[in-house]
Order: structure tokens, then C-alpha cells, then sequence
């Protein structure tokens, strides 16, 4: 469970702290793992849509 845990961090961040997540997106592509930086991307995009919903 923790593994799972571990794993899911950085995603959990990312949308719900968007401008971290930016910046994990940022050093994942430092990394070359573009995958995980679009991955990371697409959360922090999630985030910022669901504050722009609840505070707009």
C-alpha cells in the first residue's frame, strides 16, 4: 500500500497544487521522462480547471 502510495504522490500534488506540479512537470522533462511530465502536465491542468469552477 505504501508503494502505491509513493507512486501517486507527485499526481496528488500536481492537481491540487498546480504550480508544483509545473515544476515536478519541469524536472521530469530535465529527467527525459516525458511521460511522466505529461502526465504530471494533465494533472496540474485538472487542478487549476477545478479551482477556476469552485472559485469562479
Amino acid at each position: 500500500m505504501s508503494e502505491r502510495a509513493a507512486l501517486v504522490f507527485p499526481y496528488a500534488v500536481a492537481a491540487i497544487l498546480p504550480l508544483v506540479g509545473l515544476i515536478f512537470a519541469i524536472v521530469r522533462l530535465t529527467e527525459k521522462r516525458t511521460y511522466d511530465a505529461g502526465l504530471l502536465l494533465a494533472c496540474s491542468v485538472l487542478g487549476s480547471v477545478i479551482y477556476a469552477v469552485l472559485l469562479g
